[in-house]
């Protein structure tokens, strides 16, 4: 028939599986893959091999056609067979969740809404199941509930969805009142019933509020902290045009938010996964900025959750000249212009820190300034003098020349991230002078 003739083929299917078995690689103790076909089948002689091939035989389809195996098919070695079958599935279970699909096919399931969908598969299940329990039982409490029913059958399958739909009903603590119970069992039967779908109900309900309120956790935690910005805003009552310029700044920087902080991640990692992790995190003009070349990796670590992506707009003014310094600026997307841009040396400004205050060999700061407009593209940076604490204000002022996209490092993000470091600092500080 054939039920038998799938299970020939994937007996021929299992067949198979051995071949390739002898010829596929494992990871030894070390963690190191093993890639020699003479180890990787003398393994899996050593190991699967036997039960693979004991649950690949057909013994069914043999004992049918070869009279002398009959005892085989008394001695019930066919449904041991079967059962072997399911160990093979355990094991390429195991195989495919730790290879690269299974990595891929968790990402699905944890990341794409599939735990929410099954979540509410599970519930539907359990709905269904309990259903049919109660609807079995419905009989079995007395007669009157079907016959007083207008649309009573003989028909089993009739009288079964019969008793389905009374028992969905009172689950569902719907209960239209058609089918209704005659005796006193009956009636403790239904008030049992109603007990279990009135608790079931609300379980299902709470199920899937639950569902819903973490169904995207980002999502979730960047509509909390715009309401937080909406009601500032309108508490402040700020005027119509800067309200909108502040509520479209606040949309864009909290998309490249994430739920969760960075440094409670990072401090549950490994030292060397979290290295591994700055490696990856941390942007690449960030990485071949001057100021933070020649760190270690532990170092860059601490660099990680530091920089925030913003966006500016054009002609908006990213930094003026005489303001009190707040940030570093380092420019991934677009262009700007700025404007008297003063030239920093190391000899200068050791020089004005020994130099004495009565001496007029004094070089000042403001002697040194360009005093030409500059274009700073993808890649530039301004700002590393007030974040290593070479100056305290800006000496330029930096305007977009177009849609900009920047990391800011902010001065006290910066230095709670470094502190107790200051020899890293340091070496920052020395990069950047010279």
């Amino acid at each position: 028939d054939s039920f038998a003739t799938l299970e020939l083929i994937l007996d021929c299917f299992f067949m198979l599986d051995i071949v390739l078995n002898f010829r596929t690689t494992y990871q030894d103790s070390g963690g190191v893959e093993i890639a020699d076909s003479k180890r990787c089948a003398v393994r899996y002689i050593k190991t699967w091999f036997l039960i693979d091939v004991c649950s690949s035989l057909p013994i069914d389809h043999m004992t049918q056609t070869d009279s002398t195996l009959q005892p085989l098919k008394l001695m019930k070695v066919g449904k041991l067979m079967r059962l072997l079958k399911v160990v093979r599935v355990i094991k390429f279970r195991k195989f495919v969740l730790e290879s690269e699909v299974g990595i891929q096919i968790e990402e699905f399931i944890i990341l794409n809404h599939f735990q929410s969908i099954s979540s509410v598969v599970k519930l539907a299940f359990q709905c269904v199941v309990l259903c049919h329990i109660l609807a079995c039982f419905l009989p079995l409490s007395g007669p009157g509930f079907l016959e007083s029913y207008k649309h009573y059958s003989e028909n089993t399958f009739s009288q079964y969805v019969s008793c389905l739909y009374w028992a969905m009903t009172t689950l569902t603590t719907v209960g239209f009142g058609d089918i209704t119970p005659v005796s006193d069992e009956e009636r403790m039967f239904a008030m049992i019933a109603m007990i279990f779908g009135s608790g079931f109900y609300g379980y299902v309900i709470g199920n899937i509020s639950v569902i819903i309120a973490h169904a995207d956790l980002t999502r979730l935690a960047r509509e909390e902290r715009l309401g937080a910005v909406s009601a500032w805003l309108h508490t402040r009552k700020f005027p119509k045009s800067l309200r909108r310029r502040l509520w479209h700044y606040f949309k864009t920087f909290m998309s490249n938010i994430g739920a969760m902080d960075e440094h409670i991640i990072l401090n549950d990692l490994s030292p060397d996964l979290r290295k591994v992790v700055a490696d990856f995190l941390i942007h690449p003009h960030v990485r071949s900025n001057v100021v933070f070349q020649n760190l270690p990796s532990s170092a860059l670590v601490h660099l990680v959750p530091v920089p925030r992506q913003i966006t500016i707009e054009n002609h908006e003014v990213i930094v003026c000249r005489g303001d009190m310094g707040t940030a570093m600026f380092i420019i991934i997307e677009g262009s700007a212009l700025m404007h008297g841009r003063q030239i920093l040396h190391q000899f200068s400004i050791l020089h004005q820190e020994h130099a004495s205050p009565e001496s007029n060999e004094t070089t000042s700061p403001q002697s040194q300034s360009k005093g030409k407009e500059e274009a700073l593209h993808q890649g530039d940076s301004f700002g590393e003098e007030v974040l290593l604490g070479v100056r305290s204000h800006y000496d330029y002022t930096v305007t977009a020349s177009s849609t900009a996209v920047l990391l800011m490092i902010s001065i006290d993000e910066f230095l709670q991230a470094f502190k107790g470091m200051p020899e890293i600092i340091s070496v920052m500080r020395t990069n950047f002078l010279d």
